[in-house]
């Protein structure tokens, strides 16, 4: 992933991070929904379906940058899938009418200068973002009248994320604005974010699970010759 700093001047970022105040309290707030590719529930995923993340961005302030993504899963067990995700273009805007488009938001850097992609950190995990934007005057929008990257209506979800199962494991997600991904919120209240994080169980491998069944019924048996 790319810090804001490498898309924007560090002069014009700088001056964005400072202009929070401590007397207000507001926020960017990260709602996700989890479906899976199948429609089996994500506990019951099996290798070569997919889980699905359809994410949606609110404010209670006026976002001046933002970045989120989807990170600190096991890349052994998931893989990015980018052919099935989908990205709004913006975020908080302020109007949007049909055939002229969404204005006084913030625009999303991610699938134009910023590819949207798996990337190694270096601390070693993995993370993909999805949202990039900085701007010179505040947003005024809350992320309510945005488009859906879905149905197209104000309420769907803005970003789709879809990430492939590839084997016996389970991973925890951790979807928004996290530090640890060189990801922040400045807004002109506050620089808050609530984030959201799931984690998805491990299935056994079927060979593992016949012979944990196999040694729980062994252990069963001797029990019951001691009676």
């Amino acid at each position: 992933m790319r810090p804001l700093s490498d898309v924007v001047p560090v002069a014009l970022l700088a001056t964005l991070l400072t202009l929070t105040a401590s007397s207000a309290f507001a926020a960017v707030t990260w709602s996700v929904e989890v479906s899976t590719v199948s429609g089996v529930p994500v506990n019951n995923l099996t290798p070569g379906d997919s889980v699905i993340f359809d994410i949606t961005a609110s404010t209670d302030d006026q976002a001046l940058g933002l970045a989120g993504s989807v990170g600190g899963y096991d890349d052994s067990f998931f893989a990015f899938n980018p052919t099935l995700s989908v990205v709004s273009d913006t975020l908080f805007n302020q109007v949007c009418l049909p055939t002229f488009g969404c204005f006084g938001g913030l625009n999303n850097q991610i699938g134009s200068t910023i590819p949207l992609q798996e990337t190694s950190l270096p601390s070693g995990e993995v993370e993909v973002e999805y949202f990039a934007g900085v701007a010179l005057t505040p947003a005024a929008g809350n992320g309510s009248i945005d488009p859906g990257i879905i149905t197209g209506l104000p309420g769907d979800a803005q970003f789709r994320m879809v990430f492939d199962y590839l084997g016996y494991g389970g991973s925890t997600f951790k979807i928004g604005t996290y530090p640890e991904f060189q990801d922040g919120y400045t807004g002109t209240a506050d620089s808050n974010a609530f984030n959201f994080e799931i984690f998805i169980p491990v299935i056994p491998e079927p060979s593992t699970a016949l012979l944990l069944g196999a040694g729980l019924a062994a252990l069963a048996a001797r029990r019951e010759n001691r009676v």
